[in-house]
């Protein structure tokens, strides 16, 4: 018998929420509505499921208030369907692109902060037990793809979990084409982002670009790595209950196993180059620190890691600092890195500038500073120079020194603030592939006296 589509896709709703113990015995569930195809559909269906579960379906819109009156649009579109439904709603108007620029993160990363934090402030103050939220299997595979780009470890392979607290994720077995055939087989109107179909956003350039070569390979590649990131959630949940019995001294441990300890235990996103780093340095049981974000550092000390926010500081850079594009505040605040990986006219650049530009066609990998080691050296105009050296020569101040970073590309030198750019990685007369690094040194190194400067 020819099954609708609705009824297909209602099946495997019911099949997660089992599956996965979504509801738990929940008695009041808030959608999280946008308005978009996937929580028309979400709400539609959790509208149907109410009484077999026996709960109550309550809505949440926040109006971001990034595309002016489209937003706004949208906040009428939305108290439209619940008042036409009889849906209690909820709903906030949050300037996102003003919080943006205060906290200096994404459009994309400051809505998210705004939303969720929102929801849970709703969720406490209405008894709600839990949030319901759209993210389909096309989500799922391209959060995957995202978190692979930026260098996750396993957890990242995973995707999106179905149930995070009160987060719940009922379409997560669902893709998009289904969600799309539902609405249009029910005839459930919805609105549309228009920066969905921008490539603005990485998300929107891997839904855009990535994701249709990979349906070119295998057509059926989202149900494909559905069924594979369960996998990856088994294999991460059997190494994190491994990891979690590892305490004290972990440095003789397999390595698998440190590194599921330090991701475990990281409160932030870690990249798999820095873990590896952290990693190195517990199994030699050396005393280090290492930058994972602009607010959090790994200590490492006798075969131990931990994480601290705010770590004492010793004047000097940490033993690894990525740059992340924008602004880094380091050394305690005593040194501030600009790093742009955008075109900028470098004809006026000199071997004393504090902007180093350079060639990013053949960079590979993350870009990084560290302090200066004992040997270093840095080849300029065809002669290896010695770094320390160079530094007597410019008549930097000797408590200055431990300040000036070693900018670092994999584990070659590629430049150094006041004295140049590695002979390897001077810009071309082609301004496309360069970026610049502009070192904002806090201390005028010209006026120090030479009697201060070895």
């Amino acid at each position: 018998m020819y099954k609708k589509v609705s009824d297909i896709l209602r099946l495997k709703v019911i099949k997660t929420i089992e599956g996965h113990n979504l509801l738990n015995g929940a008695n009041r569930v808030m959608v999280g509505f946008s308005g978009g195809a996937d929580s028309s559909v979400l709400l539609d269906v959790l509208l149907s499921l109410r009484k077999r579960y026996g709960f109550e379906v309550s809505a949440v819109h926040i109006n971001h208030k990034i595309r002016g009156k489209e937003s706004d649009s949208d906040e009428e579109f939305v108290r439209q369907v619940c008042r036409n439904r009889g849906i209690t709603l909820f709903v906030e108007q949050i300037d996102v692109p003003a919080l943006a620029k205060v906290s200096k993160a994404s459009l994309e990363l400051a809505a998210r902060e705004a939303r969720y934090s929102t929801f849970f402030d709703i969720a406490e103050k209405n008894s709600i037990d839990l949030i319901a939220t759209a993210h389909n299997a096309n989500d799922n595979a391209e959060t995957a793809i995202f978190n692979l780009v930026r260098g996750s470890a396993l957890k990242g392979l995973c995707g999106i979990p179905y149930k995070r607290g009160k987060i719940i994720r009922p379409l997560l077995d669902v893709t998009r084409e289904e969600i799309e055939d539902y609405a249009t087989e029910k005839g459930i109107s919805y609105v549309t982002d228009s920066t969905n179909s921008e490539d603005l956003y990485t998300r929107n350039k891997i839904r855009h670009t990535v994701l249709p070569v990979l349906k070119e390979i295998n057509p059926s590649f989202i149900n494909a790595f559905t069924r594979q990131s369960v996998l990856f959630e088994k294999i991460n949940e059997y190494l994190t209950g491994q990891a979690k019995e590892i305490s004290g001294d972990i440095s003789e441990k397999d390595e698998v196993l440190i590194l599921q300890y330090i991701y475990n235990n990281c409160p932030e996103f870690l990249d798999m180059e820095t873990a590896e780093k952290i990693s190195k340095a517990v199994r030699e049981k050396a005393n280090r620190k290492f930058a994972v974000s602009r607010n959090l550092y790994a200590v490492t000390d006798s075969g131990s890691v931990n994480f601290r926010s705010h770590p004492e500081n010793n004047g000097e850079f940490i033993e690894y600092t990525r740059l992340s594009t924008g602004k880094n505040i380091l050394a305690g605040g005593k040194v501030v890195i600009y790093y742009n990986n955008s075109p900028k006219n470098f004809n006026h650049i000199n071997k004393n500038s504090t902007t180093i530009t350079l060639r990013s066609d053949i960079i590979n990998g993350a870009v990084f500073v560290r302090p200066r080691n004992s040997g270093d050296t840095l080849r300029l105009n065809g002669i290896t120079k010695s770094i320390k050296k160079e530094f007597i020569n410019k008549k930097i101040p000797l408590k200055y020194r431990g300040l000036i970073p070693i900018i670092c590309a994999e584990n070659e030198i590629i430049g150094v603030p006041f004295i140049g750019i590695a002979d390897k990685y001077k810009p071309t007369t082609d301004k496309r592939d360069i970026f610049t690094i502009v070192f904002d040194f806090q201390y005028n190194v010209k006026t120090e006296k030479d009697g201060d400067s070895v």
